[in-house]
């Protein structure tokens, strides 16, 4: 799964307001704080992908993904309905809207990684037909000065 791939829905899930307004039970509530400690990781690791594409570091980048697969993983395995399925107390319900905020500018922070991704491909598709368009010059210019295909040793005309 790529970045935002198929867990971004489930974040999305995860992140909307519920409509109950009926107490959750306490086995939902038992699980929250784990939950919303993974929900701050996948943040930070998003905005540290962020900023490793920024900064073009493609190997804290690629590092980066595989620890955001991994949490993703972790919350993909927990019913999105268990924790926050009603308001609970005054200070559950202020952390709960805390981490959908943070989560909303998150997944847009993961459209954003998205966007760039897909014309960083574009430029690099790009860049790949010039070389290759120079590299066949060049083995046109090759072919054409070599003559016959030597049996030992090849000798390569560099006058211009």
């Amino acid at each position: 799964a790529g970045v935002g791939g198929r867990g971004e829905r489930g974040l999305r899930e995860q992140c909307m307001m519920p409509e109950e307004t009926s107490s959750p039970s306490p086995e939902a509530s038992a699980g929250l704080p784990e939950r919303l400690e993974a929900y701050a990781r996948y943040a930070a690791v998003v905005r540290a992908q962020f900023q490793a594409l920024q900064e073009e570091d493609v190997s804290r980048f690629s590092e980066l993904a595989g620890q955001r697969q991994e949490i993703q993983d972790s919350l993909d395995e927990v019913d999105p309905q268990e924790p926050g399925a009603g308001p609970g107390d005054h200070q559950e319900e202020e952390l709960l809207k805390g981490v959908r905020n943070d989560l909303v500018e998150v997944l847009a922070l993961d459209r954003e990684i998205q966007r760039k991704l897909t014309r960083l491909r574009g430029q690099v598709a790009s860049q790949l037909r010039d070389i290759s368009s120079r590299t066949g010059s060049a083995r046109e210019y090759l072919s054409r000065d070599a003559g016959p295909e030597p049996t030992h040793g090849t000798r390569v005309n560099v006058r211009f």
